[in-house]
């Protein structure tokens, strides 16, 4: 991996067998991001994404081997408790175009990825809503 900063705004390339969620978090943490936004394609040979079903409350998994687009990948990143935290969501194709969507668990590089991460001034920390998996925006006064 490696990476480029231009005022507010990171362009990243991840490469073969990068993981992205460790890398988001790594540059985050080297560049003291309290709060962006991710926008990233490229291809996967691993991704675990995830739906939540509001009715059971719970995240079901759903991995992904071999090759696959990465249509889009976007989120953002903040803080929890004053540590990284991101929220990504990522949209895969296969080879027969059929595509797949949900929150993003793991995903390891295939080829090479593309990132931008954008910057904003400020702080927006989270705090757990008491649900599975919610872990929402909470806004100073």
């Amino acid at each position: 991996m490696e990476y480029r900063r231009f005022g507010n705004t990171i362009v990243v390339r991840m490469d073969h067998d990068d993981d992205i969620q460790e890398n988001v978090k790594l540059i985050s943490e080297k560049e003291d991001i309290k709060l962006g936004h991710v926008n990233a394609l490229g291809n996967c040979k691993y991704c675990t994404l995830n739906s939540y079903d509001q009715n059971v409350k719970q995240f079901f998994p759903n991995t992904f081997e071999g090759h696959y687009e990465i249509a889009h990948l976007h989120g953002t990143i903040n803080t929890q408790g004053g540590k990284h935290y991101s929220h990504l969501h990522i949209v895969i194709g296969d080879m027969e175009g059929n595509a797949y969507g949900g929150h993003l668990s793991k995903a390891i590089v295939g080829t090479t990825l593309e990132m931008f991460i954008n910057i904003v001034d400020g702080v927006v920390d989270r705090v757990n809503s008491g649900e599975p998996g919610g872990n929402v925006l909470k806004f100073e006064d």
